[in-house]
């Protein structure tokens, strides 16, 4: 996990905080389609602490990566 400061050194602002994005997509599973036009769905989950939340993107074939507020 590329954490705290972005991975590869890449950063960027987003509009809401996770915590926000978090509690929008409880319930929700948020489906949007990848810039190759793959279906993703993001669930809410837990960090392998199994406290630690995040948000986990699952594409149709494989997983595309998780963020947690740290990220």
């Amino acid at each position: 996990m590329a954490h705290p400061f972005g991975g590869s050194g890449n950063q960027f602002r987003t509009i809401n905080s996770f915590e926000k994005a978090y509690k929008h997509n409880v319930g929700n599973n948020i489906e949007f389609n990848s810039t190759t036009n793959e279906k993703i769905v993001a669930y809410c989950g837990t960090a392998i602490d199994g406290v630690t939340k995040t948000i986990i993107f699952m594409g149709e074939r494989t997983m595309h990566g998780n963020v947690c507020g740290k990220c």
